[in-house]
């Protein structure tokens, strides 16, 4: 088995975490506007659909800036206790 297996299983884990708290949020803020807001089912979803089309590649975006920014420095310096 590789030396990376845990890390890459911890980071699976995190990032299986992180998609269900996002997909659920999609779920609750379609709800909240059905039922809170009172918005129909077809205005509903073109509010969430385009903040979807807004908010994905900004996501994208901001995953890869640690690696291009200054960021990527400080994160090192907390995994230099591991060393």
């Amino acid at each position: 088995m590789s030396a990376n297996f845990k890390y890459v299983a911890i980071a699976s884990v995190v990032v299986l975490g992180q998609g269900c708290v996002w997909y659920s949020g999609q779920f609750w803020a379609l709800y909240y506007l059905q039922t809170v807001k009172k918005l129909d089912v077809l205005t509903s979803s073109w509010i969430v659909g385009i903040a979807l089309l807004i908010a994905t590649p900004t996501l994208i975006f901001w995953a890869g800036s640690p690696t291009r920014s200054a960021a990527s420095r400080s994160s090192s310096a907390a995994w230099r206790w591991r060393r």
